[in-house]
């Protein structure tokens, strides 16, 4: 019996969207080893309108959560060369470290492009780890240079532990897994029972060809890897090259405040430094930072630092003038390109001191002036410190000539107030060119910013 009243066919439009995936199957284990490879791989369909490519970032990502590292890696890759158009099927394969400590863990796969998952998530996959035989992990390294010349030598010494069952003997070394194994194929340690420490010690030698290399090894019994891996170092070969050795920079100053910061850097790459060779200690992060003033730090005059050799670089840097935690660093450069390991960043607490000063404005200062004639500018100061300036504060000329004023007096200007200096200056007898710059002193130690720097052409 039919009753009710007559049906609305409706069209139902199904819009395709441009990133899509539909998870098919997969293949892999779920019982593995502590500390062993093994190949998780999974179909997806393109149900989307964009063709998915190697070349353009589509790969599978580990999820719950996002990149997770249980695993060890967190992608898993296309065939090389592969070129998914929609409605095609592909496999994805991760190679994958199970976790050192026997457990049952999960994992789960999702397609992705340029880091943004999309598209359907595999099932969840409990995998069982258990205890094994071959097994290890990573403790320790001593320092490995980041940066070093063409065939220059450096030793590691690393430490795992035997996390398996089994006594490493002669059959177990240690292996590159990096882009380049710096001229060492193998590493045997002593006999490393269970649960103690391995000791591996290798001489390595930089590639002769400059460019960029990582370093990274992992234990293998005969040739099958297995446990953690060290940490993936880059190493850039290049014959200007530097190693950091130590800083010593105060980490908190007065506003304003004139200080110096030396850091110690060894020259291990295969040129001599010199300072007519144009190698100073330059800021960095980002290169050329202006907000300690000052952006480069030098050798002595005369110096020449051989391959091997240390230098300390010494550079007199000026506090920004507003009180905050700024961060500074350095690295090595030759006349303006950077090169080698950079200091670490120290943060700089800047505090509110006595003594500190604003550059406001500046009138009357001329760029071309004839020999012997007079001019008269006015320079005007902001007092930022706590202090009051009196007479014992003045402004100073800094630039390559005085031009016959040395300081001008300051009158009585409290904190936040204005201080407008006037003189008149002569310009030098002798035609030439000549740089004019004032700061604030106090009596006479410099602070602050200082005024504009104007080129005067004296004819």
């Amino acid at each position: 019996m039919l009753f009710g009243g007559t049906s609305t066919n409706v069209a139902v439009s199904v819009t395709k969207v441009g990133d899509a995936a539909r998870y098919i199957s997969r293949t892999g284990p779920t019982t593995v080893g502590a500390g062993a490879d093994f190949y998780s791989q999974n179909t997806f369909r393109n149900v989307g309108t964009n063709t998915w490519t190697s070349a353009a970032n589509y790969t599978l990502m580990s999820v719950s959560p996002n990149n997770n590292t249980t695993w060890t890696t967190n992608r898993g890759y296309m065939p090389a060369g592969s070129s998914i158009a929609p409605n095609a099927q592909v496999v994805a394969s991760a190679l994958c470290t199970a976790p050192l400590t026997p457990g049952v863990y999960n994992m789960q796969w999702q397609m992705n492009k340029n880091g943004t998952p999309f598209g359907d998530l595999t099932p969840p996959l409990s995998i069982t780890v258990t205890a094994s035989a071959d097994n290890s992990q990573y403790i320790s390294e001593t320092a490995v240079p980041t940066s070093v010349g063409p065939s220059t030598t450096f030793g590691v010494t690393f430490t795992f532990a035997n996390a398996g069952s089994a006594t490493w003997d002669n059959t177990y070394s240690l292996v590159p897994t990096g882009s380049n194994n710096f001229g060492v194929t193998s590493i045997v340690s002593g006999s490393v029972p269970p649960s103690t420490n391995g000791t591996f010690i290798g001489s390595f030698t930089a590639p002769s060809t400059p460019g960029t290399y990582t370093f990274k090894w992992r234990v293998a019994h005969n040739t099958t890897k297995f446990g953690q891996s060290s940490p993936t170092i880059t190493i850039v070969v290049s014959a200007d090259a530097a190693q950091y050795i130590s800083k010593a920079i105060a980490t908190t100053v007065n506003a304003g405040a004139d200080f110096y910061a030396q850091v110690t850097m060894k020259n291990t790459g295969t040129t001599t430094w010199t300072p007519a060779g144009g190698f100073t200690m330059m800021t960095v992060n980002p290169n050329n930072d202006a907000k300690w003033t000052n952006t480069r730090g030098y050798m002595s005059a005369g110096s020449s630092i051989a391959p091997g050799s240390s230098v300390t670089f010494l550079s007199l840097v000026t506090a920004p003038i507003t009180p905050g935690v700024y961060t500074m660093q350095w690295q090595t450069d030759k006349s303006g390109t950077p090169f080698g390991e950079k200091s670490p960043i120290v943060n700089i607490t800047v505090n509110v001191g006595p003594d500190d000063a604003q550059f406001v404005s500046q009138t009357g200062v001329p760029t071309s002036i004839v020999h012997g004639t007079t001019f008269t500018p006015t320079i005007t100061m902001k007092n930022l410190g706590t202090a009051t300036w009196d007479g014992t504060y003045s402004l100073a000329s800094i630039g390559s000539n005085t031009f016959g004023v040395a300081n001008i007096t300051a009158v009585s200007t409290a904190q936040n107030a204005n201080d407008a200096f006037s003189a008149t200056f002569t310009a030098p007898a002798t035609p030439g060119t000549y740089t004019f710059k004032m700061r604030m002193q106090h009596p006479s130690t410099k602070f602050g910013q200082p005024s504009v720097q104007v080129t005067i052409t004296v004819t």
